[in-house]
């Protein structure tokens, strides 16, 4: 109200420290396509990151969890969130393609624009603690699914995280549904509980 506004100036351009991409045509790792923050920490969602080189390889998807030591701090990259390893996730499977964090927990949607190469998987929101496996390790905690075992690429496609409740949004309908208004649901964790999350 009759002040100055805030001057905004680019203070950093933040990439992945581990870029697959090909150079090729069409591959894109869409690194920023989903981005949250809270405090010092923020995730950055990529859900083109490649496994590899080869085409076969691309589009499995990552999220990158990056810190920063203070409110003018430089950000640093600490850790990849991906299912690399996992020889049952398919090509364009859609890690990464929502994310949000909150204190110390973050969330990864796991959705296919298309259906990943070789098998139709549900979509999946999956979630990470700071100090899970140890400090600093985020390591996973739980990972839901629709909670009628339907398999629905549409699942995960937007997530939010606020504490101990987080919500899935699912923008379509079920394989073979013909209910296609879509649905969200509701996932709580109780502490102290196992499991914790439902």
């Amino acid at each position: 109200t009759g002040g100055n506004p805030a001057t905004w100036t680019l203070a950093q351009t933040i990439v992945a420290l581990d870029n697959r991409a090909s150079g090729l045509i069409n591959d894109n790792e869409f690194f920023g396509a989903a981005i949250a923050i809270d405090g010092n920490t923020a995730i950055i969602g990529a859900h083109g990151a490649n496994r590899a080189g080869n085409s076969a390889q691309w589009n499995f998807g990552a999220a990158y969890i990056q810190t920063r030591p203070n409110g003018t701090g430089a950000w640093t990259e600490i850790k990849r969130l991906d299912e690399f390893a996992d020889t049952e996730v398919k090509a364009y499977s859609g890690f990464g393609y929502s994310v949000d964090i909150s204190v110390d927990t973050v969330v990864v949607g796991v959705h296919a624009t298309t259906a990943p190469f070789g098998v139709v998987k549900p979509g999946r929101a999956r979630i990470y603690d700071r100090n899970a496996g140890g400090a600093n390790q985020w390591g996973l905690v739980h990972e839901a699914v629709p909670s009628d075992s339907l398999v629905s690429t549409h699942f995960g496609r937007s997530v939010a995280l606020s504490n101990n409740l987080l919500l899935v949004g699912s923008p379509g309908g079920s394989e073979g549904s013909t209910d296609l208004r879509g649905f969200v649901e509701v996932v709580r964790r109780t502490p102290g509980e196992i499991p914790a999350w439902l």
